[in-house]
């Protein structure tokens, strides 16, 4: 069996296909408070992508975070979970983005930016400056630009 569920709807349809209303904040139950996620997918050892998003349309994105709140609308964790992994440690890249298949750009988790392939990075701006680079009054090292 390939799928387990299958919803799907035509092309003129308006409308959610799922809609989750999420309201449980980790609380409600006193002897084992804690997390609480409206979508909770555990990809264990072994198995392929647990979340996978196939685009074929041009009309708008695939994937699209409305953020009305104060907190980020993304957070990316390397963590450890001995029992269900063993011997991992959690030390993944944070990011990995690629353009037909060839590694363009690597966010790693000591946060350094790899660059691949023949791209190069850009910055268009409509403001008065096209990248800022701050750093502590203690930093001794070099910027290069």
């Amino acid at each position: 069996m390939t799928r387990r569920l299958n919803f799907g709807d035509a092309a003129g349809a308006k409308g959610s296909i799922i809609n989750i209303d999420h309201r449980g904040d980790g609380n409600g139950n006193t002897t084992s408070p804690g997390q609480a996620y409206a979508l909770d997918i555990h990809n264990y050892p072994g198995a392929e992508g647990g979340l996978v998003g196939h685009q074929y349309s041009s009309v708008s994105p695939f994937f699209q975070l409305d953020n009305t709140g104060t907190k980020p609308a993304i957070e990316i964790h390397n963590t450890q979970n001995t029992v269900i992994n063993p011997g991992s440690d959690g030390t993944g890249d944070f990011i990995l983005l690629r353009d037909h298949g060839s590694s363009v750009l690597r966010i790693d988790k000591d946060l350094v930016f790899r660059l691949g392939g023949t791209k190069v990075p850009t910055f268009l701006h409509t403001a008065a400056k096209a990248l800022s680079v701050q750093t502590s009054s203690a930093f001794n090292g070099e910027v290069w630009m």
